[in-house]
């Protein structure tokens, strides 16, 4: 995927390599930046995921990235497994450990969806007590230890409770926190 890059692609990649540079300076940045969500996108869409990931924690995570920030990412990590490539900007050394570029976009996006997940799952929250506190006074015992377990008490919870899917699983996941089941 690298080698389809054409002849005026060097021109955008110094282009980038010094906004980059310029991004990771090591100088105090608001959170939410104009111009480093302009950045990410653009490194999004030249497919540079490791120069992504050091200007994501520059532009503050999720709370700082734009709508159009986060459709870029998603649409980076929507391209699959060994299909995102780390890119070919130079980075300065990292003080810390880090994760693999490709992990940590898929942590980030991951982050992202079950964040709006448990948002959903606290609409139903009192709904879903009241449910598992029924059931339980019937005599019957919830499991949810996990796999097959815990998709089918979702898919009871989406029934009983008239909610889609990733609510359904939101609520899984609030119950177990607060041992109600």
């Amino acid at each position: 995927m690298d080698n389809l890059r054409g002849p005026g692609d060097d021109v955008e990649t110094n282009n980038l390599q010094g906004r980059v540079d310029n991004a990771l300076d090591g100088r105090p940045r608001r959170v939410g930046d104009g111009p480093l969500n302009e950045l990410a996108q653009s490194l999004a869409d030249a497919c540079e995921t490791a120069a992504l990931v050091r200007v994501w924690d520059a532009l503050g995570g999720s709370q700082g990235a734009t709508p159009a920030t986060w459709s870029a990412v998603e649409r980076l990590h929507s391209r699959g497994k060994g299909r995102v490539p780390d890119g070919s900007i130079r980075l300065p050394a990292a003080a810390t450990r880090a994760l693999a570029p490709m992990r940590r976009l898929h942590k980030i996006c991951k982050g992202r969806r079950l964040s709006v997940r448990s948002v959903s799952a606290d609409a139903h929250l009192a709904r879903a007590l009241d449910w598992v506190a029924a059931q339980h006074a019937a005599g019957r015992t919830l499991n949810a230890t996990g796999g097959r377990p815990r998709s089918e008490l979702a898919a009871e919870l989406q029934v009983a409770l008239r909610i889609d899917k990733e609510a359904a699983r939101g609520l899984v996941t609030k119950l177990k926190r607060k041992t109600a089941l």
